[in-house]
């Protein structure tokens, strides 16, 4: 094999292992994967999830989404929570709208998450504070149009205060006042959809 052969060879690998480690940092693979599967069939993924280990906080972790588009749109994004780094308690969604009985195939997200229906077009965090009963939980509200990265929830856990990231995301406990909360920044890979 003579040199030029050898030395195209070595800038193809060297291309493809630095496009790899590119999409790695990022998280392009997991925004790409994730946006493409809109089935509600997330059997594989809450699989996984249960491999995951818990998070390690004394109190009950509960992500708490409002659905404002339909449910197959969501569903990259409910992935992309299930795909983290630690586990949480329980997840609620609230559909205010009627996106959930739409859909034919609910039945299988209602064995993984908590569906919340409710009329009032009126919305706000104080719902999922009166869903949640006991003072020891620590409700994290998520916009349902990001792709989170996969320490996001981590992140969200391990800041013990009030947060409120400037994405709308916020991390509140149930004696604490969204109004008192702390600004904070993320700097991992969110991608809004």
């Amino acid at each position: 094999m003579n040199n030029r052969v050898k030395i195209i060879l070595f800038l193809i690998t060297f291309l493809l292992s630095f496009t790899y480690i590119l999409m790695k940092f990022f998280q392009w693979d997991r925004f790409i994967l994730t946006i493409n599967n809109t089935s509600t069939d997330i059997e594989s993924v809450v699989e996984k999830y249960k491999d995951i280990k818990k998070h390690d906080s004394h109190e009950n972790i509960v992500l708490c989404f409002i659905l404002n588009r339909p449910i197959d749109e969501f569903m990259p994004v409910l992935r992309s929570v299930l795909d983290q780094t630690v586990r949480i308690d329980k997840i609620n969604l609230l559909d205010n709208v009627g996106y959930t009985k739409q859909n034919k195939d609910i039945h299988n997200l209602e064995r993984y998450i908590n569906i919340i229906q409710w009329k009032n077009p009126k919305v706000s965090y104080d719902i999922f504070k009166m869903t949640e009963k006991d003072k020891n939980t620590r409700l994290i509200l998520l916009r349902d149009d990001i792709i989170y990265g996969t320490d996001f929830i981590e992140f969200m856990i391990n800041n013990k205060s009030c947060i409120d990231l400037q994405s709308g995301c916020f991390s509140i406990t149930q004696g604490e006042n969204k109004n008192n909360c702390i600004k904070v920044e993320y700097d991992g890979n969110n991608y809004e959809i």
